[in-house]
Parts: C-alpha cells; sequence; structure tokens
C-alpha cells in the first residue's frame, strides 16, 4: 500500500492520511481483517466519477479501493468517516502527504502485538444474521435512526 500511495497515482493523489484502526492497530496475533480509515480530497473529476458510479448502481469507491490494496484481500476501507468510527477504534496515523516512506515504517513497526488485543466486541444481532457484518462496511452497520428495522418472526424485515 506504501509503494501505492508514494507513487500518487490517480485517484491516490488526493489521499492525505491513511490509519489503521481495529483488531490490528490493536495488536491482535490473528485480525480477521484490516481495517484501514482513508482521509481524502475531492475534485470535479472525483465528484463526477462517484455520482457517475452511483447512477448505474456501482461502488463509487471501488477504483481507490483497488489503488490501495491491489489483488489483496481481507481490507475494510472507510472513506473520509473517521468522526463516525465505532468507539474505542483509536485509529492510529500510518501515512500522511508529504511525510517520507521510512516515518511510514516506522508507525508501522510501532503497533506492537499484544497477546490480550482481539476483536472487537460486536452488537447483538439475531441468529440469521450472524457473521454478515464481516462484510457490510461500517456506516450501513449502524442503527438507522429514522428508519429502524423490525424482524418480524424471525425472517421477514418489515421497515417502519
Amino acid at each position: 500500500m506504501l509503494d501505492n500511495l508514494d507513487a500518487g497515482s490517480r485517484p491516490l493523489d488526493l489521499v492525505d492520511e491513511v490509519y489503521a484502526f481495529g483488531s490490528y492497530a490493536r495488536g491482535a496475533l490473528q485480525p480477521g481483517d484490516l481495517d484501514v480509515a482513508v482521509v481524502h480530497r475531492t475534485d470535479t473529476e472525483f465528484t463526477e466519477h462517484v455520482v457517475g458510479a452511483l447512477m448505474y448502481g456501482r461502488d463509487p469507491m471501488a477504483g481507490m479501493k483497488r489503488a490501495l490494496k491491489g489483488s489483496k484481500r481481507g481490507f475494510q476501507f472507510q472513506f473520509n468517516q473517521n468522526d463516525r468510527l465505532p468507539e474505542g477504534s483509536e485509529p492510529r496515523l500510518l501515512w500522511k502527504r508529504g511525510d517520507p516512506r521510512a516515518t511510514a515504517e516506522e508507525r508501522l513497526q510501532a503497533m506492537k502485538a499484544d497477546l490480550d488485543a482481539g476483536r472487537a466486541p460486536r452488537d447483538a444481532v439475531i441468529e440469521q444474521f450472524d457473521g454478515l457484518d464481516r462484510w457490510i462496511p461500517l456506516p450501513h452497520t449502524r442503527p438507522a435512526k429514522a428508519c429502524p428495522v423490525k424482524i418480524a418472526r424471525g425472517r421477514w424485515w418489515a421497515i417502519s
């Protein structure tokens, strides 16, 4: 990821900061994934891309995700939402535009293993949804206050 960020090709030229959070940042020996929070700017070209992707039902951040991680798996990205990360996430700065690569590598090496660190506690979910949270980005796992979802007979969703 550092190589890709240092190259700064489109759309990574918009990225200003990258943070790790979650179990990896806490030092878990076997994290389920790598949670990454990205702070980026937008411009007209990027905004047009996002709107176009949304209009056609595509993930508007897929290009940035691909540019950051390449073909690797096991990443969960949050974009421009550090203020909405789960309580206690404690994001740790990994990379900042303008810093030398050595600084980013030092930050990464400073994350020490912690035998007591594990996966963060999860909100209780009904049995049918157990494990589904791993596949849904964080903002979509938060309860919607304006549109609560009710479970009827444990099988159907009714939006009220």
